[in-house]
């Protein structure tokens, strides 16, 4: 995770690079950021398994998901959304068999950054009205 980390806060203040990240570029650093956090659960790409949340609610089913990361790389690139709602988008999608918390947080950090200029230092906003806290994947 350190290392993750540390490359983004990296990317993060060279405010140049950021505004010019192409789909491409994201969808590279996204993925490598995933193996950095949970080398193990994450080496082999997105997740193949169905996902419930500790509120009973599930995630994006895991067939849909390459399809909508391919949405999310050039959406996240351009960031014409807010930095909360890129965030609340890939939690929802939660590609990963783990790490999608952090791997979220670092992308929030980012977009903030590139929006305001500061590294925020909090998490990023609580995005699910009920609290809970995410799960881990399930098989049905």
């Amino acid at each position: 995770m350190a290392e993750a980390y540390k490359e983004a806060k990296d990317l993060a203040h060279d405010l140049e690079r950021l505004n010019k990240l192409t789909a491409e570029e994201v969808e590279e650093l996204i993925h490598k950021w995933a193996v950095l956090i949970e080398p193990e659960k994450n080496k082999n790409g997105f997740r193949t398994v169905p996902v419930r949340f500790a509120n009973g609610k599930t995630a994006l089913d895991p067939e849909l998901v390459e399809r909508a990361m391919e949405n999310f790389f050039p959406a996240y690139a351009e960031g014409l959304m807010e930095a909360v709602e890129y965030y609340k988008e890939f939690e929802q999608i939660h590609p990963w068999l783990d790490g999608n918390g952090r791997e979220g947080d670092l992308l929030w950090k980012i977009d903030v950054m590139r929006k305001t200029g500061a590294w925020p230092e909090e998490l990023p906003p609580d995005v699910f009205e009920d609290n809970s806290s995410i799960g881990s994947p399930q098989e049905k």
